[in-house]
């Protein structure tokens, strides 16, 4: 046997086990056919398991019914909007346009027909909601986004 036909035999002996153990693990996975629905009484849990992506109760319960909402809110009374320029337009193959957009203090960004950005100036979660794209003009509207985001 050559030195590179036995490095191959030790590679092959290697890979092998770590096979054997995935499969292992995988036959002992424990399976999810009993596990029950999400209810309304235990947000964020399945049967005793909790998904880690969903808002618990405790979490639900800091927001009154108005905070509550998720989604684009629109900006009550003249809220501040950044300068913005529009640097350029792109028109799809499929029809759809896209434009460059310059947010000054946040950068440059490729936005579509309903688009959000994060901007961040006014308050840590105000943005700007691409509405409609023309060829001289960007339709825009500054609001917040009224969503919880868990980074554990």
């Amino acid at each position: 046997m050559q030195l590179h036909e036995v490095q191959r035999a030790r590679r092959r002996a290697r890979v092998l086990p770590s096979a054997a153990a995935i499969l292992a693990v995988l036959l002992a996975a424990p399976q999810w056919s009993g596990v029950r629905a999400q209810t309304a009484d235990r947000p964020g849990y399945r049967g005793d398991a909790r998904n880690p992506f969903d808002l618990t109760a405790p979490i639900l319960k800091r927001f009154s019914d108005s905070e509550a909402k998720v989604g684009f809110q629109n900006a009550e009374g003249n809220a501040p909007a950044p300068k913005m320029k529009l640097k350029g337009m792109v028109m799809l193959q499929n029809g759809n346009k896209a434009a460059l957009l310059e947010v000054q203090g946040v950068g440059t960004h490729v936005v579509r027909e309903g688009d959000t950005i994060g901007i961040n100036v006014a308050s840590p979660n105000a943005v700007i909601r691409v509405k409609r794209i023309d060829r001289m003009q960007i339709e825009v509207e500054v609001g917040s986004m009224r969503q919880v985001i868990l980074v554990r």
